[in-house]
Protein backbone atom coordinates (compact mmCIF):
# COMPACT_ATOMS: atom_id res chain seq x y z
CA UNK A 1 0.00 0.00 0.00
CA UNK A 2 1.13 3.41 -0.78
CA UNK A 3 0.59 6.62 0.99
CA UNK A 4 -2.12 7.74 -1.96
CA UNK A 5 -4.16 4.57 -1.14
CA UNK A 6 -4.09 5.02 2.59
CA UNK A 7 -5.34 8.51 2.03
CA UNK A 8 -8.15 7.25 -0.54
CA UNK A 9 -9.26 4.51 1.39
CA UNK A 10 -9.57 6.30 4.73
CA UNK A 11 -11.24 9.42 3.02
CA UNK A 12 -13.69 6.75 0.97
CA UNK A 13 -15.03 5.56 4.45
CA UNK A 14 -14.62 9.00 6.95
CA UNK A 15 -15.01 11.28 4.38
CA UNK A 16 -18.71 11.93 4.82
CA UNK A 17 -17.93 12.91 8.49
CA UNK A 18 -15.59 15.97 7.18
CA UNK A 19 -12.14 13.88 7.81
CA UNK A 20 -9.89 15.34 4.69
CA UNK A 21 -7.24 14.49 2.46
CA UNK A 22 -5.28 17.40 4.14
CA UNK A 23 -5.57 16.35 7.23
CA UNK A 24 -4.69 12.75 7.27
CA UNK A 25 -1.52 13.56 5.48
CA UNK A 26 0.23 15.05 8.07
CA UNK A 27 -0.79 12.40 10.42
CA UNK A 28 0.77 9.73 8.12
CA UNK A 29 3.98 11.94 7.82
CA UNK A 30 3.94 12.20 11.68
CA UNK A 31 3.68 8.29 11.96
CA UNK A 32 6.83 7.72 9.25
CA UNK A 33 9.06 10.20 10.45
CA UNK A 34 8.17 10.75 14.18
CA UNK A 35 7.85 7.03 15.20
CA UNK A 36 9.09 5.05 12.47
CA UNK A 37 5.38 3.14 11.42
CA UNK A 38 4.70 1.35 8.21
CA UNK A 39 2.28 2.68 6.06
CA UNK A 40 0.51 -0.95 7.05
CA UNK A 41 0.44 0.37 10.81
CA UNK A 42 -0.82 4.08 10.05
CA UNK A 43 -3.42 2.91 8.05
CA UNK A 44 -4.59 -0.02 10.79
CA UNK A 45 -4.32 2.63 13.63
CA UNK A 46 -6.02 5.06 11.82
CA UNK A 47 -8.88 2.91 10.90
CA UNK A 48 -9.63 1.57 14.66
CA UNK A 49 -9.25 5.68 15.61
CA UNK A 50 -11.39 6.63 13.43
CA UNK A 51 -13.86 3.94 13.56
CA UNK A 52 -14.21 4.84 17.35
CA UNK A 53 -14.42 8.26 16.63
CA UNK A 54 -17.53 7.87 14.39
CA UNK A 55 -18.94 4.60 16.03
CA UNK A 56 -18.51 2.89 12.81
CA UNK A 57 -17.65 -0.75 12.82
CA UNK A 58 -14.16 -1.73 11.14
CA UNK A 59 -12.72 -5.94 10.64
CA UNK A 60 -9.42 -5.73 10.62
CA UNK A 61 -7.60 -9.30 9.18
CA UNK A 62 -4.92 -10.60 10.98
CA UNK A 63 -1.92 -8.67 9.30
CA UNK A 64 -3.72 -5.68 10.05
CA UNK A 65 -3.92 -6.95 13.89
CA UNK A 66 -0.22 -7.68 14.07
CA UNK A 67 0.76 -4.79 12.34
CA UNK A 68 -1.18 -2.63 15.05
CA UNK A 69 0.14 -4.93 18.29
CA UNK A 70 3.20 -5.79 16.85
CA UNK A 71 2.39 -9.64 17.61
CA UNK A 72 3.74 -12.55 15.28
CA UNK A 73 0.90 -14.55 13.48
CA UNK A 74 1.13 -17.56 16.22
CA UNK A 75 0.97 -15.22 18.99
CA UNK A 76 -2.10 -12.95 17.63
CA UNK A 77 -3.58 -16.95 17.19
CA UNK A 78 -2.72 -18.33 20.04
CA UNK A 79 -4.67 -14.82 22.13
CA UNK A 80 -7.59 -15.00 19.90
CA UNK A 81 -7.84 -18.67 21.04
Amino acid sequence: MDKDTLINNLFVNYGKYGVTRAELEPIIDDGIQNYDLSLEAIYSGLKMSLASAFNEHEYFSLDEVMAITGESREELLQRIE
